[in-house]
C-alpha cells in the first residue's frame, strides 16, 4: 500500500512538472501560461502616448482599468502589436476592430459579447488563440483560415456549439484546450473530430465531457505526449477509456494515465469507474 502511495504522489507532482515545462514553451491554455514571452507587457495603466504604441509588442487590456470605446478606437495605432489580451466585455465591434491588426501572432479574449470570430481570418499570422466566455459564439470555421495557428484554448458554455467538426480541421495546432465554465460544465457530441488533428502534442481538458465515445478517440492521435485532466475532472471518463489511451500512445508522458487505468486506490480516490 505505501508502494502504491508512493507512486500516486509522485506521479501527481510530475503534473505540476509537465505543466510548468508545456507552460515555458508556450503551450500552455491562456495568457497568463504563455511563459515563453519575454518581451514586457504594457497596459493601460503605463498611461503610453499615442506615437509610443506604434512600438508595443505586448499589450494587455483590463476592463475595469480601461475606458474600452477609447481603446477601440487606437488599435490602429498598434504598428508592431503581436500579443493582445483584453479581459473584459468585448462587443462586435470591437473585436472585428482588433481583427484588423494583421501583425498579431496571439490573441487573447476573456468575457466577450460576440457571436462570430469570422474577421479573425485576417489575423493570417495568427500562432495562439485563447476564447473565453463567449456563449454566444455560432461557430469556429473561420480558425480553418488560420494556417500557423499552433495553440488553441476555447473555454465556456457556447450555447450554439456543441459540434468539434471545425476544430477537428485544425491539422496544426499542438496544443488544444477545452473548458467550460466555473459553474456549467460544457457537453460536446464527441471528441471524434479530434482525431484528425494529426500534429497534437497536447489536450487538456477541464470542465468538459462528450456525449459519444468518451476519450477512446484520443486513441488514434499517434503525436500525443500530454493529456491534463485536473484531478476534480477525472471521474468524467471511465477506466476503459484511461486504459485505452495508456495502451494506444506510445510517445505519451503523461504518467497518471497508467494509475486512471489500473490502480484500484487511485480510481477509487478520483471516482473512476
Amino acid at each position: 500500500m505505501k508502494g502504491d502511495n508512493t507512486e500516486k504522489e509522485v506521479s501527481m507532482d510530475n503534473v505540476a512538472r509537465d505543466l510548468d515545462r508545456l507552460f515555458m514553451a508556450g503551450l500552455g491554455p491562456d495568457h497568463i501560461q504563455w511563459l515563453d514571452l519575454d518581451d514586457k507587457e504594457f497596459t493601460a495603466n503605463d498611461g503610453l502616448l499615442d506615437e509610443e504604441l506604434k512600438s508595443v509588442n505586448r499589450f494587455h487590456l483590463r476592463q475595469e482599468s480601461a475606458g474600452m470605446s477609447e481603446w477601440r478606437n487606437k488599435l490602429h495605432l498598434f504598428e508592431k502589436l503581436s500579443y493582445l489580451g483584453v479581459d473584459g466585455s468585448v462587443n462586435q465591434v470591437f473585436f472585428n476592430e482588433i481583427c484588423q491588426i494583421k501583425s498579431l501572432k496571439r490573441l487573447s479574449i476573456l468575457r466577450s459579447r460576440i457571436s462570430s470570430i469570422k474577421d479573425i481570418s485576417n489575423l493570417s499570422n495568427l500562432t495562439h488563440f485563447n476564447l473565453a466566455g463567449a456563449p454566444g459564439v455560432e461557430g469556429f470555421e473561420a480558425l480553418r483560415a488560420l494556417d500557423h495557428l499552433s495553440v488553441l484554448s476555447l473555454s465556456g458554455n457556447f450555447r450554439e456549439m456543441n459540434s468539434l467538426d471545425h476544430v477537428g480541421e485544425l491539422s496544426g495546432v499542438e496544443s488544444l484546450t477545452l473548458d467550460g465554465t466555473e459553474t456549467r460544465t460544457k457537453e460536446y457530441d464527441t471528441l471524434l473530430p479530434i482525431a484528425s488533428m494529426t500534429n497534437l502534442k497536447v489536450i487538456m481538458l477541464y470542465n468538459v465531457k462528450s456525449k459519444d465515445l468518451g476519450l477512446s478517440p484520443l486513441a488514434d492521435i499517434q503525436s500525443l505526449e500530454y493529456i491534463h485532466i485536473p484531478p476534480i475532472y477525472l471521474r468524467f471518463w471511465k477506466k476503459k477509456d484511461y486504459q485505452l489511451l495508456y495502451e494506444s500512445l506510445p510517445n505519451l508522458r503523461t504518467e497518471w494515465v497508467k494509475l486512471a487505468a489500473f490502480d484500484t486506490n487511485f480510481q477509487r480516490e478520483y471516482k473512476i469507474t
